[in-house]
Parts: C-alpha cells; structure tokens; sequence
C-alpha cells in the first residue's frame, strides 16, 4: 500500500486519506494534507514540555475545536448563508473561543505555580 508523508512523522495510508477527505468535506487531498499539517503546526506551537497536563489538555482541546470549525466550513461551503449552518458554526466558533480562553487561563495558572517554586 502506498504512503503519503505529512510533516515530520505523521504518514497516512491512501484507504484512511479517501475516509479523512470524505470526514473533511473536501475532494482535494492537498487541503487534507494542509489542514493536517497545520494541526500539527498548532500542535507543536502550543506544546510545551513544562505544561502541566491540564494545559496540555486544553492546547489539545484547543486544537481539535479549531479543525471542527475548519471542518465544518469547508462542509458547508456552498450553503454558508443558510440559517441553520450558521447558527452551527456560531455554535463551534462560540466552544472555539471558549477553549482558547481555557488555554490561557491554564498557561496563566502554570505561570504563577513556577513563581511559586
């Protein structure tokens, strides 16, 4: 079975790449692969080996809610105007910045616990 490299380490077969693109709403697998490696951009910038867990958690949940809202558009692009996909989309966006709000509070808290030591 062939491969396709994405980034440094991740490696996608073609069998999971035609269900990703199908999960994605997208026909192109270079808009896969251009999300795919920006989450794993986000993912290493957000990523920090000092993080406690908890900060770690939400950078990851950070992360996956910024692909769904990704998602979401790309799956709906042609019926964006529609009431019903905007008001979705307002939904994701609202958990969106509700986690990025989660992320910095929880690299807030990181910051005063190493004051602390």
């Amino acid at each position: 079975m062939k491969h396709l490299t994405c980034g440094n380490d991740l490696e996608i077969s073609l069998v999971p790449l035609r269900k990703r693109m199908s999960l994605c709403g997208t026909e192109s697998p270079l808009r896969l692969e251009s999300l795919l490696k920006r989450n794993s951009e986000m993912r290493r910038q957000l990523a920090n080996e000092s993080n406690s867990l908890c900060t770690q958690m939400t950078a990851s949940r950070l992360v996956m809610y910024w692909l769904f809202v990704q998602v979401l558009e790309l799956r709906h692009i042609d019926d964006l105007d529609s009431p019903a996909v905007q008001k979705v989309l307002k939904q994701a966006e609202s958990r969106y910045q509700a986690a990025s709000r989660t992320y910095q509070t929880a690299v807030r808290s990181d910051a005063l616990l190493a004051n602390l030591k």
